[in-house]
């Protein structure tokens, strides 16, 4: 006496690929980077401000010549420019390019970061 009869092996099998589609993982586009890139930017951005503010208070001058004195005005542009590239993160990780977002977000960090320890050892 078989375990099972041939009607209910071959209505299981004809069910088989349906099981199939329902376990299947969900799709590479539903992956985002995540929170973390984009705080780094931020932090970067802020800690390169602040650290600028510092250096002026013991007499240190802005570098760049396009931000002047670094007034109210220049710390508006810095953190403003966090936007465009916070945008073009996003950007990047929607069309499948979030390595590169990532590398963006963590390379202008890093890079901001030089800059705020660099500005942190000028006027001591």
């Amino acid at each position: 006496m078989p375990i099972f009869d041939s009607a209910s092996l071959a209505r299981l099998l004809e069910n088989l690929p349906a099981v199939e589609q329902q376990q299947q993982p969900t799709p590479a586009a539903d992956k985002s980077i995540g929170w973390a890139p984009y705080a780094a930017l931020a932090g970067g951005e802020a800690a390169d401000i602040g650290t600028t503010l510092m250096a002026q208070s013991r007499g240190g001058r802005e570098a760049n010549p396009l931000l002047g004195n670094f007034g109210p005005g220049a710390i508006a542009l810095k953190a403003g420019m966090a936007i465009p590239m916070a945008l073009w993160m996003r950007h990047l990780d929607k069309t499948g390019h979030d390595k590169l977002a990532k590398a963006l977000g963590y390379g202008a960090s890093g890079a901001l970061g030089a800059l705020a320890a660099h500005n942190s050892q000028v006027g001591r």
